[in-house]
């Protein structure tokens, strides 16, 4: 093999390393605010203090579907204590993601809430550690 050919080979190969990298997630932290004032009302008109709607949890959906498909929701976290007014979720896939509440009263759930969306960066992979690269560069004579 021509020397050239080897040093073009080894660095294919490095240069293979270093572009080699993880998914990584990311934590997403969702705060949130809702009227709990004694004018708030339930879905039928009566006040949200009253014994027919008291807010007994939240529960946060993820958008799983990509446009322009239907949109698929799933449940990312359920059972949100009432008085919690932020939820971190961990490990969200980077990328586009799509979220929406929903205040729970017992057993019943309200209409979900605004859909609110946010770009989770890809995270850079972490430096290589404890990589050794050897590089031999043989050289022969011309015939």
């Amino acid at each position: 093999m021509k020397p050239y050919y080897r040093l073009l080979f080894c660095l294919i190969g490095i240069l293979a390393l270093g572009l080699v990298s993880k998914v990584h997630a990311a934590d997403v932290n969702l705060t949130w605010t809702f009227d709990s004032s004694p004018t708030a009302t339930c879905s039928d008109g009566t006040s949200l203090a009253s014994i027919n709607c008291p807010a007994t949890g939240f529960e946060v959906q993820q958008l799983t579907s990509t446009p322009p498909a239907a949109e698929v929701w799933s449940v990312a976290a359920a059972a949100i204590a009432p008085t919690a007014r932020s939820f971190k979720l961990l490990n969200i896939v980077p990328g586009n993601r799509c979220f929406r509440m929903l205040t729970q009263s017992n057993t019943v759930s309200s209409p979900p809430g605004t859909k609110v969306c946010a770009n989770v960066n890809f995270l850079p992979p972490k430096a290589p550690q404890g990589m050794v690269i050897t590089v031999t560069v043989t050289v022969e004579p011309a015939p």
